[in-house]
């Protein structure tokens, strides 16, 4: 099997590594705007090829993974694409305080967009249900807009976040000195 099918296979089956694997399925498959679009076909085909072999756990996973991409706004997938993209540092922590930056950022870009308002309306507010209003129809079409690509730059551009660990006293002497 193909590195990423392998990696959709233990995402498959759940446990503590689902998330790992589907996060190396998602990074050894993407690698453009272009094959985000043609994921969906992609993991129809995969849900088929995995029926006749009879692995109903991988066919599931393909099914249940193509219908959250449909539902998926095409800005957020481009964000969640750049942030898949980014390089890493080697070293562990520092490892974790850029992919934490790189997430912060992203949400906090993503939260003002009022494509976030229609999501939480659709997914759980006064419009629960309904399929949700996005701003692009297609990953292709929010490539092209402006607004966008300032989005996806901000996430390129991410400051790692600051992980260093203080003591429990001098965070609430820090407290402390910013009431004054």
């Amino acid at each position: 099997a193909t590195a990423p099918m392998a990696a959709a296979t233990r995402a498959a089956e759940g446990g503590y590594e689902a998330a790992a694997a589907s996060l190396v399925f998602a990074r050894e498959t993407l690698d453009s705007a272009s094959a985000l679009q043609r994921l969906p076909a992609r993991l129809c085909d995969a849900a088929e090829a995995a029926e006749a072999k009879g692995d109903l756990g991988l066919a599931s996973w393909a099914r249940d993974t193509r219908a959250a991409l449909s539902r998926a706004s095409p800005a957020a997938l481009l964000v969640a694409l750049e942030c898949l993209q980014l390089p890493l540092p080697e070293e562990p922590l520092a490892r974790r305080a850029a992919a934490l930056g790189a997430e912060l950022t992203a949400n906090q870009a993503l939260g003002c967009r009022d494509e976030f308002a229609e999501g939480v309306a659709c997914a759980v507010g006064e419009r629960k249900g309904q399929p949700p209003r996005w701003e692009h129809a297609s990953v292709e079409e929010a490539e092209g807009d402006p607004a966008v690509q300032r989005l996806l730059d901000a996430v390129r551009r991410a400051p790692p976040l600051d992980l260093e660990l203080e003591s429990a006293d001098e965070r609430r002497s820090a407290a402390g000195r910013s009431l004054e």
